[in-house]
């Protein structure tokens, strides 16, 4: 086992008690241990009887072209942060600032679902009077699509769909 080996010899402890847990006092944590190992684990020694790691390196023209190309990455990094900077999303079903103290003076909640409730849902409402009622564009104004569900109930309720597909 390289791992063992390499802690014993080379830094004079044991690392055996990483492979399995850390240890509150122990100077190698689980993880360091596996980093260990994941440097040993890539050697291609083939089972050769040198057991010589092999470290591929790069000829000149290759580490030039290497360092061409990681200056270009350079600037098509910046040049795409600077495009999705440009860019100003707005929600289309956002509803925009909630003016609070209005809402206080409203008697009853409201809960708009557009279009439709989910496909195969069962409607169901909890804890008060059920009234779905789905309505139009000429009775209310839907954040988007074509209809919406007015949910309206006295006191506490909840609304809620199950069994969607």
């Amino acid at each position: 086992d390289r791992v063992e080996t390499t802690s014993m010899v080379f830094l004079g402890l044991t690392m055996g008690c990483g492979q399995c847990h850390s240890h509150k006092y122990d100077p190698i944590s689980q993880r360091e241990y596996y980093e260990f190992f994941a440097f040993f684990n890539q050697t291609e020694d083939a089972d050769r009887m040198d057991e010589a790691p092999t470290l591929p390196i790069m000829a000149a023209a290759q580490w030039n072209r290497s360092k061409e190309l990681e200056g270009q990455v350079v600037v098509l990094k910046r040049e795409l942060d600077e495009a999705v900077d440009a860019i100003h999303y707005v929600d289309p079903g956002d509803p925009g600032p909630i003016d609070g103290a209005a809402l206080m003076d409203v008697p009853q909640d409201f809960v708009w679902i557009d279009d439709a409730a989910p496909t195969g849902s069962t409607e169901h409402a909890a804890g008060g009077p059920k009234s779905w009622s789905w309505i139009d564009n000429s009775e209310a104004s839907p954040k988007s699509g074509h209809r919406s569900a007015w949910l309206k109930a006295d006191g506490f309720n909840q609304f809620f769909a199950t069994d969607a597909l």
